[in-house]
């Protein structure tokens, strides 16, 4: 690289932090990060594209950085562990490339190589305790019961292969501790103990299930209930502090009373081709903003439930929470997009692309609307 190509990267680097720190938006952090990924600046964009992501853990541009720099630093890694899957088809090696996806934030490609190798080989303990993981994570970012039962289930599984695997004994004793179902806690954390006596962790997490205090519920279903329910007075109350303090903890807190604003941060829709109409709802209870042409009676209304029937579809089909959507007609589109509490949708023409919607809706949402 020559003097002046490094000087333009500098500079590069320069104006897009200084846009970051102006904008503060998911989009804005997530240039800076390739920025520095051009400049071969590894370390920095993996640290910039942690706190993006501690920030907006749920946009698709923080989450597609954060995969560029796992990709970039684990190029080789990927390619060996590639390379040895595709020779082997063990399931040792899936085990082995479907963590490295998982680390890299490759979700969905660590997926499908655990559940086909858990259709070869349903004895291998490695698919059974990679799924729990996956939905430990999942329980812990979004705060569903269904994820905290599943994830008991899947290590329940694991152990029934091999009880003496301390290290799954720690992650179940961890998990039942979250759950605060101490009796489940201190049987997992116990034997790990007996397993490894000196072991730093295995004394901590003992030491933790013991101070539980004793709970009537045995059933993980109750427990995990409890959870979500717990998390849902947590997460309410945190957004009320941040209401106090004149901060929005949401988009849709930000926007709640302010459909004039919203509607004009959506102005970019009206560039699309046969662009009919946006709507948007910031939360259950916010003004909803309307621009394009006027909808018929009801619409929103039939929004609201169209929403409301793809969340409940979504948790149904087990895929976590509804982020996007379309229904396609031959009169046209309708796009629905939901992002930090505030729920979209774009009705179009025939004539408009799926990718020009779609870029234009992570523009509005993941920049403009944050501006």
């Amino acid at each position: 690289m020559g003097f002046f190509d490094g000087f333009k990267q500098r500079r590069a680097i320069k104006q897009a932090e200084k846009a970051a720190l102006r904008d503060q938006s998911p989009l804005a952090w997530a240039k800076v990060v390739e920025c520095l990924i051009e400049a071969s600046e590894l370390e920095r964009a993996g640290e910039v594209a942690k706190r993006a992501l501690a920030d907006f853990p749920r946009a698709e541009s923080t989450l597609a950085a954060w995969r560029h720099v796992q990709h970039a630093e684990n190029d080789d890694r990927l390619r060996s562990l590639r390379n040895t899957w595709r020779s082997s088809r063990s399931s040792g090696a899936t085990v082995a490339l479907a963590q490295l996806y998982f680390e890299m934030g490759d979700d969905e490609q660590a997926l499908d190589l655990v559940r086909d190798g858990l259709e070869k080989e349903p004895s291998h303990q490695g698919h059974y305790i990679l799924l729990a993981d996956y939905r430990v994570g999942r329980f812990k970012r979004d705060g569903l019961a269904r994820d905290g039962i599943v994830a008991s289930e899947l290590y329940e599984k694991a152990l029934d292969l091999n009880r003496d695997n301390f290290r799954l004994l720690l992650k179940a004793g961890r998990h039942y501790i979250d759950l605060g179902m101490r009796a489940l806690a201190m049987e997992h954390c116990q034997r790990a103990m007996q397993l490894a006596p000196d072991n730093d962790q295995a004394v901590h997490l003992l030491e933790k299930a013991r101070k539980l205090p004793a709970s009537d519920v045995t059933e993980v279903r109750i427990a995990a209930r409890d959870y979500e329910l717990r998390e849902q007075e947590r997460r309410q109350k945190a957004r009320r502090e941040s209401a106090s303090r004149g901060r929005a903890s949401s988009l849709a807190t930000r926007y709640q009373d302010q459909s004039d604003l919203l509607g004009q941060r959506l102005a970019p829709f009206e560039q699309l081709t046969s662009f009919e109409r946006a709507i948007a709802l910031p939360g259950e209870t916010g003004q909803p903003a309307i621009v394009g042409s006027s909808p018929p009676d009801g619409a929103v209304d039939l929004v609201r439930k169209l929403f409301s029937a793809a969340e409940e579809c979504s948790l149904e089909m087990d895929v976590s929470e509804f982020r996007r959507g379309v229904f396609e007609g031959p009169k046209g589109s309708l796009f629905l997009f939901a992002f930090d509490g505030l729920r979209l949708a774009v009705f179009c023409g025939p004539n408009v692309t799926a990718e020009r919607v779609e870029e234009t809706a992570r523009r509005v949402l993941e920049h403009d609307l944050h501006l």
